[in-house]
């Protein structure tokens, strides 16, 4: 081993950091990117969550890198946003990605209701149930990744999502019923 920083470096395998950073990187980006609405920020903390992995022992983290990378970043971005003393995102600024197509002017105004009534629904939700929401449709982690990443148990995140998605069908449902 030799001195890194201070401190005794792993021994690590250069090509474990590589496969890591190509497998996560633009997903920790859209994540932190998610979190702090700065895209350069985002980079920023990524590039450092990179860093501390590089230090860590690549043999304590085999099999958890993706959890471990997505908290790491997750809460310096965090401190980050303490520090500017912006604790909640609003709904407003969270990025939907609603495909473009060629719809009717009827298909338009419907998918409109819908981005809506969808933004009207996150504005109710917890800052932890979007989060969570976020980590699991649009980063596709794992039930058990997001545990990981969060702190709460699996079961608990599981009723979390299903809370959601059943305030979400129900919102759809009422939509047909009033057509």
């Amino acid at each position: 081993m030799t001195r890194f920083f201070g401190r005794k470096k792993p021994a690590n395998d250069p090509d474990w950091l590589h496969n890591c950073l190509v497998q996560n990187e633009s997903s920790l980006i859209r994540y932190v990117h998610h979190l702090t609405r700065d895209l350069e920020l985002a980079k920023d903390v990524v590039q450092e969550g990179f860093l501390k992995l590089w230090q860590e022992d690549q043999q304590k983290l085999a099999g958890h890198e993706v959890p471990w990378l997505f908290t790491t970043c997750r809460n310096r971005a965090y401190d980050i946003l303490k520090r500017k003393d912006r604790k909640n995102i609003s709904a407003d600024e969270i990025a939907l990605d609603i495909p473009d197509s060629t719809l009717n002017a009827e298909q338009l105004l419907d998918q409109q209701d819908d981005e809506q009534r969808l933004k009207l629904l996150l504005e109710k939700l917890t800052p932890q149930q979007r989060e969570v929401i976020h980590m699991k449709f649009e980063q596709d982690l794992s039930y058990k990744q997001i545990s990981e990443i969060t702190g709460m148990s699996t079961s608990h995140v599981g009723v979390l999502i299903h809370n959601v998605v059943s305030k979400l069908k129900a919102s759809a449902g009422a939509k047909k019923e009033a057509l």
